[in-house]
Formats: C-alpha cells, sequence, structure tokens
C-alpha cells in the first residue's frame, strides 16, 4: 500500500490537530495554574548590588529559623580564630543558590539563589516591611554612633583582574558571584561574618586580631600622637560635620622610607577607630574595577580605604606599573573618585609613599610645617614617619625585651644605627629569643 493514500494524511492531518490542541490546553494549563499560584503564593524576586544582599542574608541569619532537612552548604576556609590566635582552617554554613525553607514565628518561607528570590504563603509576609527591615539594621548597625559597640574591624584586599589569565578571570569572576560581597575580594565571606553561620566557634571568636592597645604599643613621635587624636575625634564628629554642610571624609598620605611603620599604623588606627580597612592593589585594576571597588567601600563606611606604595604605581600622573598590554587605571580615575561629585562620607583615605617627590600636587603635598596638604579635601594632611628617635627605640625595647633586666639589653641603645622601625623591631626580637632560650 502507498503511504500517501486519503486514509494515511487523514491521520497525519488528526495527529497534528491533536498535537495543536494538547499544546494550546497545556498552555492554558499553565496559564490557570500560575493565576491560582499567585493567589496562594508571593515571590519576590531582589535587584541589588552585593551589600543589599548582605542585609538580606543577615537578616534572615540573626531572626529566622532554618529547617534542619535542607540540603546544607558550607563554605571551607582559612581564617583567624582569636582563641587560639592563629589562622586555620574553619567551616560555615552558607545560604546557597538552592531552595531553603525558613520560620519565623511558625511563619514559613524560601529562600533561594542565595538571598535574591523569597517565596512566602500570602498573607504571612508583608515583601516592603520585610525589606525595610533588613535595611534599617544592616544601616543601624553600620551608624552606630558607639562606634566600639561592634566589631566592623577586619582587612579586605581588593583586587582588579589586570594580569590574569583568562582561566584566573573566569574563577574570580565565578567565585564572585556566589560571594554575599563584591568584586575582586579575597574570602570575602569572612569579612561579613553574619551572612553566614560558623561551625565551633562562635562569630566574635573570628576575624582578624584586635588589640585594645594597638596604638598605645607601637613607638610614635608627638606628632602621630596628635594625629590619633585628631582622628578619634573626626571618627566622633558625623554629625557635626553634616550639620555644617562639610563632608564628613578625611585623607592622609603618609611619606617615609621602608619599614618606618606606615602600613602598621593604618592598621592599629583600623583598630582603633574600630572600622575595616579595604586594602586597594592598584597594580592590578583598570577604571572600572577601581570604581566598583570603591562602590563597594562606600556600602561599608565609616571605612579605611589604604593605597599603599602609590610612588610604585604613579610617577606623577603616569600609570608606571601599566605593562602596556593592558590598560590600567588612569589619574583622573583616582582623583574623581577620592574627590568627585557622589558623595563620599566616611571614608578615610590612607595613601602611602617611599617616595614624595613623584606624588603630583593634584593627590596632595606639604604646603607648611604643620603637614597641611596642597588638597584638602583629598588628601588633608602628610605626615612623615621617620626612623626612631631615642624615646621610640627605648618604648620597643621595654616591651620586646620586658623579660630580662636592662643590663641585658641596654647596649641596643647606645648602638649608632639609622635603623627603621622594622630593623631595630628585629634587632631587639633576635636578642630577645637568644635571651630567652638561654635562660630555657
Amino acid at each position: 500500500m502507498s503511504l500517501n493514500t486519503p486514509l494515511t494524511g487523514n491521520a497525519l492531518l488528526g495527529s497534528a490537530g491533536l498535537f495543536a490542541l494538547v499544546t494550546a490546553l497545556w498552555d492554558q494549563i499553565k496559564l490557570y495554574w500560575s493565576k491560582v499560584w499567585g493567589l496562594i503564593f508571593v515571590k519576590v524576586h531582589l535587584h541589588s548590588d552585593n551589600s543589599g544582599l548582605a542585609a538580606i542574608n543577615r537578616l534572615f541569619i540573626n531572626e529566622f529559623k532554618r529547617t534542619s532537612f535542607d540540603c546544607k552548604t558550607f563554605s571551607i576556609y582559612t581564617e583567624y580564630v582569636r582563641p587560639r590566635q592563629k589562622n586555620q582552617l574553619i567551616a560555615v554554613q552558607v545560604i546557597d543558590k538552592a531552595p531553603s525553607l525558613w520560620w519565623r514565628n511558625k511563619r514559613p518561607i524560601i529562600i533561594s539563589e542565595g538571598g535574591i528570590d523569597l517565596t512566602f504563603i500570602r498573607g504571612m509576609y508583608n515583601a516592603e516591611e520585610l525589606l525595610i527591615e533588613a535595611l534599617e539594621k544592616y544601616n543601624a548597625e553600620r551608624s552606630d554612633k558607639d562606634y566600639k559597640a561592634n566589631d566592623n574591624f577586619f582587612i579586605r584586599k581588593m583586587y582588579g583582574n589586570l594580569g590574569k589569565t583568562k582561566y584566573e578571570d573566569r574563577r574570580i569572576k565565578d567565585d564572585n558571584a556566589s560571594k554575599i560581597e563584591g568584586m575582586g575580594a579575597t574570602n570575602s565571606m569572612r569579612s561579613d561574618k553574619y551572612t553566614s553561620t560558623p561551625l565551633q566557634w562562635k562569630r566574635e571568636e573570628l576575624g582578624q586580631p584586635k588589640k585594645k592597645t594597638a596604638i598605645s604599643d607601637m613607638s610614635l613621635t608627638p606628632e602621630i600622637l596628635e594625629l590619633v587624636q585628631e582622628t578619634i575625634r573626626w571618627r566622633q564628629s558625623e554629625d557635626w560635620f553634616k550639620e555644617r554642610g562639610v563632608p564628613w571624609k578625611r585623607g592622609l598620605l603618609f611619606g617615609g622610607g621602608v619599614g618606618t611603620g606606615k602600613t602598621a599604623f593604618t592598621r592599629a588606627l583600623g583598630q582603633e577607630l574600630n572600622m575595616p580597612i579595604f586594602s586597594f592593589d592598584l597594580t592590578t585594576m583598570s577604571n572600572s574595577c577601581f570604581s566598583e571597588a570603591w562602590n563597594t567601600a562606600k556600602c561599608y563606611s565609616p571605612c579605611i580605604v589604604l593605597i599603599e606604595d602609590i610612588d610604585a604605581v604613579f610617577d606623577g600622573r603616569k600609570n608606571v606599573a601599566c605593562n602596556g598590554l593592558e590598560k590600567g587605571l588612569s589619574f583622573d580615575c583616582l582623583i574623581n573618585s577620592i574627590d568627585g561629585v557622589e558623595n563620599s562620607d566616611g571614608i578615610f583615605i590612607i595613601i602611602t609613599t617611599n617616595d614624595l617627590s613623584k606624588i603630583d600636587p593634584a593627590i596632595g603635598g606639604i604646603v607648611n610645617g604643620n603637614g597641611m596638604s596642597t588638597r584638602p579635601g583629598r588628601i588633608d594632611k602628610t605626615i612623615i614617619f621617620k626612623p626612631l628617635d631615642s624615646d621610640g627605640r627605648e618604648k620597643m625595647a621595654r616591651r620586646i625585651l620586658k623579660d630580662f633586666d636592662i643590663s641585658l639589653w641596654g647596649h641596643l641603645l647606645k648602638e649608632k644605627h639609622e635603623d627603621s622601625g622594622a630593623q631595630f623591631q628585629e634587632r631587639c626580637c633576635k636578642l630577645a629569643l637568644k635571651l630567652f632560650w638561654e635562660k630555657k
């Protein structure tokens, strides 16, 4: 029998018609089901930067209880554990992309895509109220007037993607996409520890060591000690600045030779002010990378933005770190971010250099003997870190060699060396360890 008979053709037409009918019915079924589903459930989709997601996740971690039978996702990384005073591997449970069920006062809600999608039974929650609660609590914590009340100190390195291979660049992007915070961050989960649940340790036991005596332990000149008091007053004067229409920000340029304590002082200042430190690696940043990193830091203001050894990147206005194959950070982008039209309240920028002669006056330089900068508002003051004076040497020696009589180490104070602080510290440590093991 031929396949082209009228009977076969009618069968094919009938099958096609049946298929079209089923498809149309299925579309109608989906349409009605979506309407029924919408009457019962509310789905909220969030469009936010990473800090907004951190606020949402923080609310759920702190205020909701997670169902135990959900698939659990853990992140394992190296973190400083304060009770043990060292870095070690820890595990934290994180909010993953997979749907998870949470409860608040016996009211369920589903979180998916790491907090981007929220689904709940209509009437159980008010989406607007839930978001406002999350943002209000997040903003209140960031702007707490008692800046010692919360543990806000952490150090975070901010990288761009210049100089990376295609594989490394893709890995960075993929890694950051699954994290709560912004671009180019290393171990970003640890710097916002309230968006994860640690195993074994309490949240306050994790993070960079925070010494209450960080400033007082340092051998600082009277000029730098005065600077400490200025910065503490700045930290406590947010309302004063805003009432007078003056931007509440600060900029310092630290000059001085290698090992004079510029970076160590910045860290101690962050601990004293209880502010996070974002350390920018300009050699890896394009204009877009820098702008994104700057915006991320602003989300955590008040904070310190640290740019180390700027003379290794810019000689005047020329980017000397760019290898010629990739377009690096431009001087204009740097300046416009530091002192642009956008509000940068709460940003405390510290720039360090080993060679002040390479610093363009548009950033800052010394006008007179009191350290006032050539460009207040960008860099307000320039401080020169010098080798330790006799008082500084004695203070450092007494701290490191406190277990031994001065007769065993007093010669360190009499020796004539043009030591930097780091070099003299090494001399003290070397002798202290020698005496320690001889005593053992």
